[in-house]
């Protein structure tokens, strides 16, 4: 995704969180932060539709990660934390349940919420090729979820936030064939028109133009006519694949290198006819070569793979505290069992906050796993047992259990 992509995401997002399309406004907005993790408006307006209390601190502590000078967050990041603690010792704040369909194994160890631990049991839990969202089991080849029906792949580039050296080279040179072309579209446009005038004539000979643009005067009036479209063809050829190669649209890679390639067979031709001069054709064959090979270059910029999606943490990520942001911005976008598997490697850095045993639980039971929420929210418990949340968020795990037809453990 381009940064022009982003900009253009983004303003669409803005405009449905202004015309109050709540759960539209959250889905663009996540769609801005997960392409650019340092968009402070993505996340300043993300922090504005959340319903979460705490997804919206998380949304202006990321704001002030990226702009610690940014006044707004400031003051809603201190007026949500306090609410929060207020909320916290009169009332519960816990977020809904979502419908997730479920099925097999179980967990039937007391340590079933810990992170990764040769204590575990390995079910599917820990593979890695579970559905993101709802954590039904999969293979690594399996496109879509069988139980949620989400999409299990993603379609992206291999340089997706910044264009590279090279492809802005290529679209400088497409820019410069363009220009070229325009003025030898202006010289077909001279002589087909006027090209018999003998000032023209006397002007072409004397100043030896025929060097830069060939003998017009010795064509045919229907050739300088046919000519003149085929320049005006090169024109918007060239333009098209200068915004094509700027928009890094993949077609317009090959379509490049197809038409420059093209473009300096073209250009011998009219040199061997006298269509061109000699040294209008040695600068356009060197602009295609040099063209061709900035585009070759920049195949990074336009290469595009099918990702599977992991349910596995991102290992250069360290730190419990930046775990659990990420599991929670995973949460927000629905990806249940990506969160769960985040909050697990965060508890085993950090085993004494019992605010991510809490979260954990939550995710265990979104995923159908009970007896590993039931584990984990005893935790919890055991931790902080005046916390008023988790008797609500025990309850919670139990009303939602007897819903489920098909647990998984």
């Amino acid at each position: 995704m381009t940064p022009q992509d982003i900009d253009r995401i983004l303003q669409e997002g803005i405009d449905a969180v202004k015309q109050g399309q709540t759960e539209q406004a959250i889905e663009i907005l996540i769609q801005v932060v997960e392409a650019d993790e340092n968009s402070e408006q993505g996340w300043l307006w993300l922090s504005y539709v959340v319903n979460d209390p705490q997804d919206k601190i998380t949304a202006l502590e990321n704001v002030l990660t990226i702009n610690p000078g940014n006044r707004v967050a400031q003051q809603n990041l201190t007026r949500w934390q306090t609410q929060l603690t207020a909320a916290k010792s009169e009332s519960t704040v816990v977020p809904p349940f979502i419908g997730v369909a479920a099925s097999p194994p179980k967990a039937d160890t007391p340590s079933a919420y810990a992170p990764y631990s040769p204590v575990e049991s390995i079910s599917d839990i820990d593979n890695i090729f579970q559905c993101v969202y709802c954590g039904a089991p999969a293979e690594r080849d399996t496109r879509k979820c069988p139980e949620c029906g989400r999409k299990l792949f993603l379609r992206r580039t291999l340089s997706s936030r910044h264009t590279s050296y090279m492809l802005r080279s290529a679209i400088f040179v497409a820019m410069i064939q363009s220009a070229l072309a325009v003025i030898e579209s202006l010289t077909f446009a001279s002589v087909a028109f006027e090209g018999r005038n003998p000032i023209i004539a006397y002007i072409i000979s004397t100043l030896n133009l025929q060097d830069f643009f060939g003998d017009y005067l010795s064509w045919s009036q229907a050739w300088t006519q046919t000519l003149l479209w085929i320049a005006g063809i090169r024109i918007v050829i060239f333009l098209a694949l200068t915004v094509g190669l700027a928009a890094r649209f993949t077609p317009a890679y090959y379509a490049a290198i197809s038409f420059m390639s093209f473009d300096i067979l073209w250009t011998a031709l009219r040199w061997v006819y006298k269509f061109l001069g000699p040294f209008s054709a040695i600068v356009d064959v060197i602009a295609d070569i040099v063209g061709l090979a900035f585009v070759f270059a920049s195949d990074r910029d336009f290469a595009i793979n099918d990702e599977r999606m992991l349910c596995q943490p991102d290992q250069r990520i360290k730190g419990g505290a930046e775990l659990n942001r990420r599991a929670r911005l995973y949460r927000m976008e629905g990806k249940w069992a990506l969160a769960v598997a985040y909050w697990r490697v965060a508890i085993g850095q950090m085993p004494n906050r019992p605010e991510f045993y809490k979260s954990v639980a939550i995710g265990y039971a979104q995923i159908g796993y009970y007896q590993r929420a039931v584990n984990a929210i005893a935790e919890a418990h055991r931790q902080a047992p005046m916390d008023v949340e988790i008797p609500r968020i025990k309850e919670l795990i139990e009303d939602k259990k007897k819903n489920d037809p098909r647990p998984r453990g």
